[in-house]
């Protein structure tokens, strides 16, 4: 079966390009390690690829190696290594095999609220990087309680982990709790479509996932230029100077920058 993926996710992924090229530029990281690097109803190992384009060197924990063309195509082979998998929801395994301090960001995208235990995550991912991004789903936005309503509706068991860490506070002081620093909080992906609905979700949950190929447009457009009436949703609700709070009702997704340390102290940039 082919899956084409949609414009939703093709905007999310020009959303993901631009916030990690300025990310990388601001804090100044060369390496990053993705764990896990799945797919999220969307062709997996693919969202660190604006940090690849931005100049990291980028290690793709539990990546699918069948990626690697996505990643030459856009001329990127030499800064991607994908690598077997060790920290991932639901494994016994806990620990990642690099030494401390190997890699100057860790992060992942909507995996944390599925751990058993998200703080020793967080604790493992502090372990080997300077910087720890979390990524995630957005609950303030006006879609996903009825994303939640369509699972329970259709009896379709919800396999988006735990509802709190879909909420930028919960991650923030979970962060803290690990003895990291978080540094900034903001969100992207702001069109004004609901994210999501779940009726896609519900489909995709009923076709075993082995069974899929995915078509990427976002490929094509990270090298010829995205649609212009994506440009005009990113520069009407992407970028508008107003605080990230404000935003929350609308973005689909959010994410939060810590460092290694100890101090509480926050502070929050617009995404």
């Amino acid at each position: 079966m082919t899956e084409i993926e949609p414009a939703g996710v093709t905007y999310e992924r020009m959303a993901f390009d631009r916030l990690h090229a300025r990310l990388a530029r601001n804090y100044g990281w060369q390496t990053a390690l993705e764990a896990p690097a799945h797919g999220v109803k969307a062709a997996p190992s693919l969202y660190s690829l604006g940090l690849a384009r931005a100049g990291v060197r980028v290690t793709l924990e539990g990546g699918d190696p069948q990626q690697a063309a996505a990643f030459a195509r856009l001329g990127l082979q030499a800064r991607v290594t994908f690598a077997p998998p060790s920290l991932a929801p639901g494994s016994a395994e806990s620990a990642l095999p690099y030494p401390a301090g190997a890699f100057d960001l860790a992060w992942n995208f909507a995996a944390l609220p599925l751990f058993d235990d998200p703080l020793a995550a967080l604790r493992e991912l502090g372990r080997v990087a300077r910087f720890v991004m979390i990524a995630g789903v957005n609950g303030w936005n006006y879609g996903f309680p009825l994303h939640r309503l369509a699972h329970a509706l259709t009896r379709t068991p919800w396999t988006h982990g735990a509802v709190r860490l879909h909420y930028p506070a919960p991650v923030r002081q979970l962060m803290k709790q690990a003895g990291l620093r978080p540094l900034e909080t903001g969100v992207l992906d702001c069109p004004p479509w609901p994210d999501s609905p779940g009726l896609r979700d519900i489909r995709l949950h009923r076709h075993p996932p082995g069974a899929r190929q995915w078509q990427v447009p976002a490929l094509e457009y990270l090298q010829t230029g995205f649609p212009a009436w994506m440009e005009r949703i990113y520069r009407w609700l992407e970028r508008p100077p107003l605080p990230h709070r404000l935003r929350l009702p609308y973005a689909h997704l959010f994410y939060v920058v810590a460092a290694a340390g100890r101090s509480d102290s926050n502070s929050f940039k617009r995404g």
